[in-house]
């Protein structure tokens, strides 16, 4: 599990001239020199706690995500994904190299946007992926991150089913299906393999963040969803 085993203490904060997004208001020095997103309680208090479901989630699927961390700033705890070096976003991709990217990272990509339906986060669009080359392979490496407008946010598990048509997520779905650049069994296979994930496995992953940032009451009915 790609996770800090211990609590990273905040050295410094950054709170302008961040990258864009909508629900990153601050980027976090750590003691251990590394840079990190913020999800904050005073952001949207279920906003750490979803984060940290849905990236756990993900690394239980083999789905490639940053590094996360709890963020220990003074009596506060946030959570922080780690920033990743040598990666490139869709803004930063000439137009005639788009295409040829995103078909060769098809698996990937359905498997993340599949994930993104489970927690029914409803903003997954392509800028919020990474793009690492892969040195010795020749290839891409396909990276989420940013799960602010899923799982608790959107009052999981009773949001509409399915995700609504007009959402960012489904209309991104929508428009690699028209252009067959969606693989419908990678993404069945990523649901089949949430199915086998067990209730134990969801109590421990809630269980080891800080108990602040959700309710036992809350832990166990998403346990036993």
């Amino acid at each position: 599990m790609t996770m800090s085993l211990f609590p990273v203490d905040v050295a410094s904060e950054i709170t302008s001239g961040l990258p864009s997004s909508a629900d990153l208001k601050v980027v976090s020095i750590g003691r251990d020199g590394f840079e990190y997103a913020t999800k904050r309680q005073s952001d949207g208090a279920d906003l750490p706690a979803s984060e940290w479901f849905c990236y756990h989630l993900g690394y239980r699927l083999q789905i490639a995500l940053p590094p996360c961390a709890v963020l220990r700033n003074g009596s506060e705890e946030h959570f922080g994904s780690r920033f990743e070096g040598g990666v490139f976003q869709w803004s930063d991709i000439p137009p005639e190299q788009r295409e040829p990217l995103l078909q060769g990272g098809v698996a990937a990509i359905s498997r993340i946007f599949a994930l993104d339906l489970f927690v029914a986060n409803d903003d997954r669009h392509l800028n919020n992926f990474l793009f690492r080359s892969q040195r010795l392979a020749g290839d891409h490496t396909v990276i989420a991150m940013d799960f602010s407008r899923g799982l608790l946010m959107r009052g999981w598990p009773v949001d509409p089913v399915p995700m609504p048509s007009n959402t960012t997520t489904m209309m991104n779905i929508m428009t690699l299906r028209k252009h067959g650049l969606w693989s419908s069994t990678d993404a069945a296979l990523t649901l089949s393999s949430i199915a086998t994930v067990t209730s134990r496995e969801v109590q421990e992953w809630l269980t080891a963040m800080p108990g602040a940032w959700l309710s036992a009451v809350r832990i166990n009915a998403i346990g036993h969803f």
